[in-house]
């Protein structure tokens, strides 16, 4: 039976089919800040994704080095800022603004293990944290300054990804967003003075027909009250998300911290979208209507963003699909199998990878490979080396003496003085 039980489990967890995301890697510099391989993988696993967040910073891998050809940063131009953000359950259309920021953009299928920790944790400790994580990596790496490290999240899993830095996370006690030090970064009061003013939740409601009535608000036929906690969670966190840019910059120490030469760790996770599914349903009108308020805020922030750190600025934006509780109750079946008297399973489904090569056009040529950053260093080092060795033999042919060496005419002075006697 245990057997049994072994073989089917592999089938199990293939039909069950693993919650994925999409990961799309952009910066905003004219002179790329990031480097992709020109044959480059389609698919990659957490823990490649969490190596290529450390190669893109420069730093430390908190995964061991899976030797797959991966998006690299650029060792003389690094980013000032990368931004890991996270938008759950979020459903992309080709009319959505999203997809019109991102649709030329570098773009990975990553998928989610069966014992992993969840997106985004999985991301910056790999799928089983065991040592120093990303966030831990990139405070210690500054040399004379620290990096700026934060996590912002209405799910305080996600936000707790950062164990060190600052965490901001939605207390559901307290009906507001406050950081791991008790202070208080969004309250309603806040949120109401927003949309009564002319803050940029107020444009983005705007844009989607919102419309704002006391502690009511009607978008696309569909109405929220702040009063109910779901509602103020899910507007609390778009108005802190939206605040946030100009927010950090308002702050003299923070704004010093994303200017310095220092590579900083933002991880912002959008979560209240898949709570808000999960309360009303996902064909209901609230559902619906908040998604477009999702797209809407999401391009609004990151433009924000590029505009704040022009040239200096590297996204990595994940969208995570949902996954239906028929999906999970399969997963979690195949767990329990797998679990059987510590038994692992004896053969495993291995999907092939697709490879894609670049091709080069007149408006995008293909980025240079790691193979040709190699090449052109070997190459500018070795130049430098062998003009200094020729300089330098120069200048000792230039600079020797040209009288007599008392060595080689020895022998020639002994014969005449010989002679002489």
């Amino acid at each position: 039976m245990k057997a049994i039980c072994l073989l089917l489990a592999p089938c199990i967890a293939f039909a069950s089919q693993a919650r994925r995301a999409e990961l799309v890697v952009f910066d905003n510099a004219e002179s790329s800040l990031v480097h992709f391989p020109s044959r480059s993988m389609t698919v990659l696993s957490e823990n490649e994704v969490a190596e290529t967040l450390a190669r893109v910073m420069g730093t430390e891998s908190p995964v061991a080095h899976s030797g797959n050809t991966l998006p690299s940063g650029d060792l003389f131009n690094k980013p000032a800022v990368n931004l890991l953000f996270t938008i759950e359950d979020f459903e992309k259309n080709s009319s959505s603004k999203v997809n019109s920021m991102i649709s030329s953009k570098q773009t990975y299928t990553v998928e989610e293990s069966s014992d992993s920790v969840g997106f985004p944790t999985s991301l910056l400790h790999g799928t089983k944290p065991s040592g120093r994580g990303l966030p831990d990596i990139v405070q210690q790496s500054g040399a004379g300054e620290q990096p700026m490290v934060m996590c912002v999240s209405s799910n305080k899993v996600a936000a707790a990804a950062c164990d060190v830095g600052s965490s901001v996370a939605w207390s559901a006690k307290a009906r507001r967003f406050e950081s791991t030090d008790g202070s208080v970064w969004a309250a309603e009061s806040d949120l109401k003075t927003a949309l009564a003013g002319k803050h940029s939740l107020a444009g983005v409601l705007q844009a989607v027909g919102g419309e704002v009535v006391g502690s009511t608000i009607g978008v696309k036929g569909a109405s929220f009250d702040l009063a109910t906690d779901m509602d103020l969670e899910f507007f609390l966190e778009l108005f802190l998300f939206t605040s946030l840019p100009n927010k950090l910059f308002a702050d003299a120490n923070a704004a010093q911290k994303l200017a310095d030469s220092s590579t900083d760790l933002l991880s912002l996770t959008f979560s209240s979208l898949k709570s808000l599914g999960e309360y009303y349903g996902r064909d209901s009108a609230q559902y619906s209507a908040a998604q477009a308020v999702v797209d809407e805020a999401a391009f609004k922030i990151l433009n924000d963003f590029e505009e704040l750190l022009p040239e200096k600025l590297v996204v990595e934006l994940l969208l995570v699909d949902h996954q239906d509780e028929a999906q999970k109750s399969a997963a979690a079946a195949s767990r329990r199998l797998l679990a059987i008297n510590d038994q692992q399973p004896l053969f495993g489904l291995y999907l092939p990878q697709q490879v894609v090569e670049c091709i080069p056009t007149e408006i995008h040529p293909c980025p240079p490979s790691s193979a040709d950053i190699a090449n052109w260093n070997i190459f500018f080092w070795m130049f430098l080396f062998l003009a200094f060795i020729l300089s330098m033999s120069v200048c000792g042919l230039c600079n020797m003496e040209l009288g007599r060496d008392s060595l080689l005419y020895a022998k020639f002075q002994t014969e005449i003085i010989d002679k002489r006697d």
